[in-house]
């Protein structure tokens, strides 16, 4: 049953992950069926901009959550039976402007808003009967994208990157009751604007994730480890994409031990089109990104 359960989990997000160029366009969002036929149409009120997948009502299946960025509004889609999805209350309570949308991890079914256009991050709720509100905001200047991790003493923590400019925010222990947070952190490198979104992963298997982002305009990847021993974090260039504007990250774990692999979506090929490459880094003294 578990087994099944990941494995549609899987299934769900690599076709949301694909299907995001279409929704950008179409007021439509897409599931898969099991035995591999093609992709489903799920209606949508309005065009969709961000989909968080979570298991929202807690029966078991998963749900989708969903921003309509030009209305201001987010609404649930409810997976009362397999791939059938049913809309719940819309809320309109994202502001002008809105970005990335993330699930704060908990029992408690919370969400962080990049509030881009109101200069916040905002905190979501879904309560026990499906209404979706605010609970607390946090001042941010311009965020884009929002990262949950956890690093030893850290609590929860939430790395942020802008939609301008050059810094990476983390914010240590970051309370979603009171969006309050125990202290900031700006890692700027000046010459490398514009840090795309973070993947947190564990790459050498220490049980503690590192974080990794992309400059896309510097084509530079960079990684944050844990800092030790009272030390501030720091970013540390690891590899520079020969071509286009690296944006996107996603993290995988090939059978070999304690190596991952990653996949860059190159944002501007040769003849302006998007390419996809997978590269490779694996864990190891001297340890190198190397493409294939």
């Amino acid at each position: 049953m578990l087994k099944a359960l990941l494995h549609s989990t899987r299934l769900l997000l690599v076709t949301l992950m694909l299907s995001s160029c279409v929704v950008l366009s179409a007021e439509s969002t897409f599931a898969i069926r099991e035995d591999n036929a093609s992709p489903q149409p799920i209606s949508t009120a309005h065009q969709v901009f961000t989909v968080v997948v979570d298991d929202i009502d807690r029966d078991g299946r998963l749900d989708l959550l969903v921003t309509y960025r030009g209305e201001e509004t987010i609404q649930a889609l409810y997976q009362k039976v397999p791939r059938q999805f049913e809309a719940g209350p819309a809320a309109k309570v994202l502001g002008f402007h809105p970005d990335g949308l993330t699930h704060f991890p908990g029992i408690e079914r919370r969400y962080v808003l990049s509030a881009e256009g109101e200069a916040a991050l905002k905190v979501l709720e879904v309560d026990e009967r499906g209404e979706i509100k605010e609970i607390a905001s946090h001042p941010q200047e311009g965020p884009f994208a929002t990262t949950a991790f956890a690093w030893p003493g850290w609590g929860t923590s939430l790395a942020v990157t802008p939609y301008e400019g050059s810094g990476l925010f983390l914010l240590r222990n970051f309370q979603p009751e009171t969006a309050q947070v125990e202290k900031e952190f700006i890692l700027s490198k000046p010459e490398h604007r514009v840090p795309g979104e973070v993947t947190a992963t564990d790459l050498d298997g220490d049980g503690i994730p590192e974080l990794l982002y992309t400059t896309r305009r510097s084509r530079t990847l960079w990684q944050v480890s844990y800092p030790k021993n009272n030390q501030e974090p720091e970013s540390v260039a690891v590899w520079k994409a020969p071509v286009g504007a690296p944006r996107h990250l996603v993290s995988c774990r090939p059978k070999r031990r304690w190596s991952s692999g990653y996949l860059i979506a190159l944002g501007i090929g040769t003849q302006n089109r998007g390419a996809f490459k997978r590269w490779q880094r694996e864990v190891r003294p001297r340890s190198r990104i190397a493409s294939s």
